[in-house]
């Protein structure tokens, strides 16, 4: 029998939860919380019309058929005082024999609840279940292509990419969405699974060049308070800033497309801000990064990202990648600007990592 016994858990903002194997006596509000679901979130496959064909009935035989098979699961969450379910992660089987190793897990967290940490303890407590389990070899998942922040969590527990469906669903507008293929190897990965690259660099490597970001632009911005004010009308003093403002810019358009919001410059090669403004818009997104950074782990910078260019071409790197380009492009910009602010009269500053990594000995 597929079931976990009830337990609490608490959430890092204090919340504390029930997790249990339902019954069928939970079907109606098994059912309410899926159609909750499919009406306050497009990354799932389900729309509200596939909620809506379903009755109690048709819940209570899901809930039986995960109890009765014994490769089957699901875990709901509910508040401990009692309430409606709040979350949902189940694992489901697949009929064909050849296939049985495997099986498939989905996730659900009801909006007020997501981003709180739920949705990773109840995958996790699912995957311990399923590696106990005396044949399953494999959990498979799929996700929807550009929702970055799902493809970080599940690469984090431990999620390789297995491949791609262009265009696999159609929302209601008529757009097109791309689905990834994710797999977790609970055995030793068989030898037709492509093997990830090492990441390029480390976690404690990318936190260490956002500092290096922070100290090198303060740095630079020091700098271009040294040109006269009799020489600030000069071309190469506003095009020292324009080059800050490309790195800014840049920097942001990466941390969206890695599922951090910040705001976007209008271009991404903005023309004509203030050094006032500068500084504003640099802290706003180096902020933004030292949030990003602060958590990331091994499996983050390994994450494959897909994403399409300002002209519309598909591509696809790492997330370490990322990091180790946002880093040599400041390097190039920032050299730009130091020696445009030179030419305007200016004072120029040594930004070399090593000057910022050195440390004095007695």
């Amino acid at each position: 029998m597929g079931a976990i016994d009830p337990f609490e858990v608490q959430l890092r903002d204090g919340a504390r939860l029930r997790l249990f194997s339902p019954g069928e006596s939970d079907a109606e509000r098994a059912l309410e919380f899926f159609r909750g679901v499919t009406r306050t979130t497009e990354n799932i496959l389900s729309a509200p019309e596939d909620a809506d064909g379903l009755t109690i009935d048709d819940e209570r035989r899901i809930i039986e058929t995960a109890r009765d098979n014994p490769c089957g699961l699901i875990l709901v969450a509910e508040p401990v005082d009692g309430g409606p379910i709040v979350a949902m992660c189940d694992i489901r089987p697949y009929r064909q024999v050849r296939a049985r190793h495997g099986v498939v897990l989905g996730i659900s967290v009801a909006e007020v609840w997501r981003g709180r940490g739920l949705g990773r303890i109840m995958m996790q407590r699912v995957i311990d279940w399923a590696g106990n389990h005396p044949t399953i070899e494999r959990i498979t998942l799929g996700v929807i292509a550009d929702n970055a922040r799902a493809r970080r969590l599940y690469a984090s527990l431990g999620f390789v990419e297995d491949g791609c469906i262009r265009g696999f669903i159609r929302m209601a507008d008529g757009r097109l969405r791309d689905e990834i293929s994710m797999s977790l190897y609970l055995k030793e990965p068989p030898r037709t699974v492509p093997g990830g690259v090492p990441p390029l660099v480390t976690p404690d490597f990318a936190r260490r060049v956002v500092e290096h970001e922070r100290w090198a632009t303060e740095r630079l911005f020091d700098a271009i308070e040294t040109v006269p004010q009799d020489r600030r009308s000069e071309p190469g003093y506003q095009r020292a800033i324009d080059k800050v403002a490309h790195i800014i810019g840049a920097r942001a358009v990466w941390l969206n497309r890695m599922g951090t919001p910040v705001e976007v410059p209008d271009a991404v090669f903005p023309v004509g801000w203030s050094l006032e403004t500068t500084r504003e818009r640099f802290a706003e997104v180096q902020t933004a990064w030292e949030r990003w950074s602060a958590t990331l782990t091994d499996a983050d910078l390994a994450a494959p990202l897909h994403y399409t260019s300002t002209d519309g071409t598909r591509w696809m790197n790492t997330c370490a990648d990322i990091v180790l380009h946002v880093c040599t492009h400041g390097f190039l910009h920032r050299g730009q600007a130091n020696t445009l602010l030179a030419q305007a009269g200016g004072t120029p500053v040594n930004m070399d990592m090593i000057f910022f990594l050195r440390r004095t000995l007695p």
